[in-house]
């Protein structure tokens, strides 16, 4: 019997799902309580921050989260459920990924305690879509 054929998983992936579906419904409800001057300055923010994390500095999905927009740790499955990964992925192409992938190889390879730093940091050539 697989994990996920288990009646308690199969619970606890049914009060998940429950409870995405609540916190995406209150966003909505609060998104949708602001007045338009207010929304316009939240988009503006946040697009100022997306322009500086993916297309200028060219970081990770946590020098994103954590250095450009200033959160936490509780940040980064809020950014997995709004689809905030998916879009940072889809700013790179592949060649762009697997420099990145070798790069921190490299580094925890040479340093298990490698930090997170922008891309551009070490691959100032990065272009922003298709090659």
């Amino acid at each position: 019997m697989s994990i996920f054929d288990d009646p308690e998983w199969q619970e606890f992936n049914r009060l998940q799902m429950e409870w995405e579906e609540t916190e995406d419904q209150r966003i909505d409800v609060l998104w949708n309580s602001l007045d338009n001057d207010t929304k316009m300055d939240m988009f503006y923010a946040v697009v100022k921050r997306l322009v500086q994390s993916e297309l200028k500095d060219r970081g990770t999905y946590r020098w994103a989260l954590y250095d450009v927009f200033g959160f936490g740790l509780e940040a980064y499955e809020m950014g997995l459920r709004c689809g905030f990964m998916n879009l940072h992925n889809a700013v790179y192409t592949k060649e762009d990924i697997e420099a990145l992938l070798q790069h921190k190889m490299k580094k925890h390879l040479e340093n298990p305690s490698f930090d997170e730093r922008p891309v551009a940091e070490f691959s100032p050539g990065f272009t922003v879509g298709p090659k």
